[in-house]
């Protein structure tokens, strides 16, 4: 009856070890490695909006969400579909950057040129649909500002139900673009390089990006399955939970590469390796 609870440690863990990651990875990058790169800036970016939108999913569990529609004050109930639009832009430009932050990293794989016109084209893309959705949502209202007070007399806003579609049609690029930048690092390591460990285990550090692409997955299908315009406080926050595991995860993601030679200097410590390798 009373989901609060949830988003809100759900959140307060993904900004404590989203922190972590970032922190390590720039310490990495900036101190043991010294070769900062666009997909450094691209994180922190991401980061800076994913920070955001869990400190609104938090803010919002004081005004209604993960309870009942019908519990919830008035004055509150105004205060969560207010906030609500602004949580939606960041969602859209949160994954936006983290799949960017993935993108800009790819080239430091391989020189090969279709391999970077592919991931260029990726990028591309991309940057077209997180622009378009993030536009569309942010002048959905004929009146720039009812976007934040659809409930005013006279607000001419999108229909829910062609916002709906877009959404949806959001999460399916998203799905899209996900397996790609999955797909595309192991294609490159399988067929350039010597099929070795060492070229598994960097496999798999991209193979994990499956379970962020898993989470969108779940995502589309809840926010297809589940009527948000009904009880939409408690609804909401069974779309919430994997709108958050999907951003966090995949900054998550986008980190692991950059934290190579912190691992390996771990598991040398651990003995877990013989020697370190100097490249």
């Amino acid at each position: 009856q009373d989901r609060s609870t949830i988003i809100r440690s759900l959140n307060y863990a993904l900004i404590s070890i989203s922190t972590a990651v970032l922190l390590v990875r720039l310490h990495v990058r900036f101190w043991m490695t010294r070769n900062p790169g666009l997909d450094d800036v691209f994180a922190v970016l991401a980061y800076a909006v994913l920070l955001t939108l869990s400190a609104l999913e938090i803010v919002e569990t004081y005004h209604g969400s993960g309870k009942q529609m019908m519990l919830v004050d008035p004055a509150d109930l105004a205060k969560f579909f207010s906030v609500l639009p602004t949580m939606q832009l960041l969602y859209i430009a949160s994954t936006g950057l983290v799949r960017l932050s993935i993108v800009a990293f790819l080239p430091r794989l391989s020189r090969d040129f279709i391999f970077k016109r592919l991931v260029l084209i990726l990028g591309a893309c991309i940057s077209i649909v997180t622009t378009v959705c993030f536009c569309v949502i942010l002048f959905e209202c004929k009146h720039v500002p009812d976007l934040w007070n659809k409930a005013r007399p006279g607000a001419q806003c999108l229909a829910p139900s062609r916002e709906a579609i877009l959404f949806y049609s959001h999460a399916s690029f998203g799905i899209a673009f996900d397996c790609m930048l999955i797909g595309l690092p192991i294609w490159v390591l399988y067929s350039k390089m010597l099929f070795n460990a060492r070229t598994l285990k960097v496999m798999l550090v991209f193979a994990v990006g499956t379970f962020s692409a898993i989470t969108g997955i779940i995502r589309l299908s809840t926010i297809i399955n589940i009527n948000m315009a009904i009880n939409t406080t408690f609804n909401i926050t069974f779309a919430s939970v994997w709108t958050d595991l999907e951003g966090h995860t995949g900054l998550w993601v986008a980190c692991f590469p950059a934290l190579q030679p912190i691992l390996r200097i771990i598991s040398y410590k651990l003995g877990l390796r013989s020697k370190l390798r100097s490249t």
